[in-house]
């Protein structure tokens, strides 16, 4: 069963095999319905256009279906941990009736449409966050169950992706610690002031705070989904030290570790 679920996986991986794999079927349909028609009417002429006429009407039936099916969006989704997929803007807010300006670290995830069709609606949902324990295995920390923000627009769900385009998607970001205790939401009285925080960004921001995490290992499951494509989980490992470095680099290397991985890398990585 293992096998034909992978050989199925295989001939639906592409445009091109879902096309051959769909006029292969449909002619197994042909077939196996003139073969009937051909038994029922005791070999009468009459058997291929009766075997015409129900395929036809078969054909117009899953005719949509089997478009969507060959023709469809692929959401791809990459995390490289480099400049390219993180910006440091100045995070502006109010204070005192003034506008103010703190350097801020972002973090993204990149979803692309590698398909032949327009994704509709595209989410990227969170859901457990689990916390690295002392002998190494994982605990379930929450459950937030909201959708990430996209970068810049600050939506939950994306109107679209078309074929070969792509958007950024904001995992999170990281305030400077002297910095963040004036800003609404951004600071727990429960954290060490002295070091980073992550602040997920989820759609709304939880009045308990749980949106923000201290320094640890944690790891963060995502649904990624559109309108016609179903939910593709994937997992963000994320290891904040606590450490805050004015240079991108050093920030990188020395102030968080952030990957992505896929659910069978988690099973691979489970300690025996």
């Amino acid at each position: 069963m293992k096998n034909l679920w992978q050989l199925w996986s295989w001939c639906s991986a592409s445009t091109r095999r879902r096309g051959i794999v769909a006029v292969v079927l449909l002619l197994g349909v042909y077939l196996f319905i003139a073969w009937m028609s051909f038994s029922a009417t005791d070999g009468s002429s009459m058997s291929l256009a009766i075997a015409a006429a129900i395929f036809a009407a078969f054909v117009a039936l899953f005719l949509d279906a089997i478009k969507s099916w060959i023709w469809r969006p692929e959401l791809e989704v990459t995390y490289v941990h480099g400049p390219d997929y993180w910006d440091k803007p100045l995070m502006r807010f109010e204070a005192n009736g003034q506008v103010a300006e703190v350097p801020c670290y972002y973090l993204r995830l990149r979803i692309a449409n590698k398909g032949t069709r327009r994704a509709e609606k595209v989410e990227v949902l969170a859901t457990d966050l689990q916390m690295r324990q002392d002998d190494g295995s994982y605990a379930l920390l929450r459950r937030y169950s909201m959708n990430l923000k996209w970068t810049n627009l600050g939506t939950a769900i994306l109107d679209g992706i078309s074929p070969g385009m792509e958007r950024f998607c904001d995992i999170g970001h990281i305030i400077r610690p002297q910095d963040r205790l004036d800003i609404l939401g951004e600071n727990s009285p429960s954290f060490n002031p002295e070091q980073t925080i992550l602040s997920f960004d989820v759609e709304a921001q939880p009045n308990h705070l749980t949106h923000l995490v201290e320094p640890g290992q944690y790891r963060l499951t995502l649904h990624v989904a559109a309108s016609k494509n179903p939910p593709v989980e994937h997992v963000l490992d994320v290891e904040l030290t606590g450490e805050w470095f004015e240079v991108m680099n050093d920030m990188l290397m020395d102030g968080v570790r952030v990957s992505l991985l896929s659910p069978s890398d988690i099973q691979d990585s489970v300690p025996a």
